[in-house]
């Protein structure tokens, strides 16, 4: 069991924290690009993450935790992967804010990138988590920036909203 962070500093760097404290923090790259947006594979097996290796920011996937390897996901650039929970498909925002899906197949020890193709265009709120996913990669739920063209539309806050909420 494994944390990742990403520190922050001249560059972004992706930094893995065990669980068995028996073992220090590492970092996961030693070079001088940044890396960052560390998400595990759900099988655990592939770490995907964006880096600025190429010049331009894009989406990678390496095997984790021996790092043998890299595959690039994203086409003409990307950023903030997000897995589908059977791990068949890699989801990233590129610069023109489309959320994008490729179809991806880590089950061997070499990782294939199949169709890549965009989903929608956001007005994702950067810098931040633009997008999640459901578990089922059936909803997206986006931090869309305001339509403000209309100023008389409201603006609804709603307070105890976890009250509202279904628990059986």
């Amino acid at each position: 069991r494994f944390l990742f962070g990403t520190k922050f500093a001249q560059q972004d760097e992706i930094w893995v924290i065990p669980l068995d404290l028996t073992v220090e923090p590492y970092r996961v790259f030693e070079s001088g690009q940044d890396y960052g947006e560390p998400i595990l594979s759900p099988d655990g097996r592939w770490l995907a993450f964006k880096s600025t290796e190429s010049g331009k920011e894009e989406v990678y996937v390496t095997p984790f935790p021996s790092l043998s390897g890299k595959w690039q996901v994203s086409i003409s650039e990307g950023d903030r992967p997000h897995w589908s929970a059977d791990g068949k498909r890699l989801f990233y925002l590129d610069n023109n804010d489309f959320i994008n899906v490729a179809e991806v197949d880590g089950s061997s020890s070499s990782f294939q990138v199949g169709a890549v193709r965009k989903l929608f265009k956001t007005r994702g709120a950067r810098p931040g988590s633009v997008y999640t996913i459901n578990p089922a990669g059936t909803k997206f739920y986006v931090n869309q920036l305001a339509d403000r063209t209309n100023e008389s539309d409201p603006f609804v806050m709603i307070q105890n909203w976890d009250a509202a909420l279904i628990t059986r």
